[in-house]
């Protein structure tokens, strides 16, 4: 059945980061805690992929993907990143891909953000994370292969 079947399941309690970091916890994976006391959110690592979760003021839990590529900024390698988030962004709806530049090189970034203002019972909560998390590791698993580069080696 369902879980929108069943009534102990009625029960929709509101997404916080502490319930982000119990799912975290379950699961046996690494994460920190990091922000202020206006903005708190999870961070992780995957893969040689950084990963933020924060729930937002808009009510939204957002999952944000980050892929330090090892390409210098110029405008040849910006085009070409640029490139794969827009071939990749035509041909899926979740998560959205893009790139930054910043002192330290280029990225591709990600988000995929879905309601969660008026709270999820536990198997929603966890399956909306799995989803999002297993879709932004998917999506930049995909840029890094459309680039032709090699996983980053470096434990998490």
């Amino acid at each position: 059945m369902a879980w929108w079947q069943h009534p102990e399941d009625q029960d929709t309690p509101p997404v916080t980061i502490e319930r982000l970091t119990e799912w975290y916890e379950q699961q046996g994976y690494k994460y920190g805690v990091d922000g202020d006391d206006e903005r708190q959110y999870v961070v992780s690592g995957f893969g040689g992929f950084g990963v933020i979760m924060e729930i937002t003021r808009a009510g939204l839990l957002r999952v944000h993907g980050l892929y330090d590529v090892d390409m210098s900024v110029s405008e040849e390698n910006r085009s070409r990143l640029d490139s794969v988030c827009c071939c990749y962004n035509e041909n899926a709806l979740f998560p959205t891909l893009y790139s930054e530049a910043d002192d330290t090189g280029l990225q591709i970034r990600s988000d995929f953000v879905i309601p969660v203002g008026r709270g999820a019972n536990g198997k929603q909560l966890s399956s909306y994370i799995y989803t999002m998390l297993d879709a932004t590791l998917d999506a930049l698993r995909t840029a890094r292969l459309d680039l032709g580069l090699e996983p980053n080696q470096e434990a998490d």
